[in-house]
């Protein structure tokens, strides 16, 4: 019976990483910290009933969760078929004024709009070159907004 000797030379190297590892990783902390940011939205919302209270804190803790620098929601007024904003964040910038808040857009208008329609995401890498994106006057330039669709019955 031959005897097989190992090399020491290949135990000595460093082992490389493997991205499909550091991807299942990434996949798995923003999964945690997901998971960590909805069970604080629900539980400061515990016996909150008012729409509007329940999208500010929404908005509030995914901005600060999340580091944006805008964020906002929507809702369709079914009765009047309308995307009415109902909430927003931008930062050091203030949007409390009275044509912010509830600011009503037709559904299939602008970005919003067309993922209301649509009930697709929609990612705009820059909005200066997509004419889909409603060039409104803010407080707030925004360059490259992500808008997904949230469907909640209630």
């Amino acid at each position: 019976m031959k005897s097989v000797k190992k090399s020491s030379k290949k135990q000595d190297q460093p082992i490389p990483p493997y991205p499909k590892d550091y991807q299942v990783n990434k996949i798995y902390l923003d999964a945690v910290s997901s998971f960590s940011t909805l069970k604080k939205i629900a539980d400061h919302l515990s016996g909150v009933f008012d729409s509007k209270e329940i999208c500010r804190e929404i908005v509030n803790t995914l901005a600060n969760d999340f580091g944006m620098e805008y964020c906002s929601i929507m809702l369709i007024d079914d009765e009047k078929g309308l995307l009415v904003r109902q909430a927003g964040f931008a930062g050091c910038a203030t949007n409390k004024g009275k044509g912010y808040m509830n600011q009503t857009f037709n559904i299939g208008e602008g970005v919003a709009g067309i993922v209301a329609k649509t009930n697709e995401p929609i990612m705009i890498s820059d909005t200066e070159e997509d004419e889909r994106f409603l060039r409104l006057p803010a407080s707030v330039k925004v360059k490259s907004p992500l808008v997904p669709p949230y469907i909640i019955e209630w």
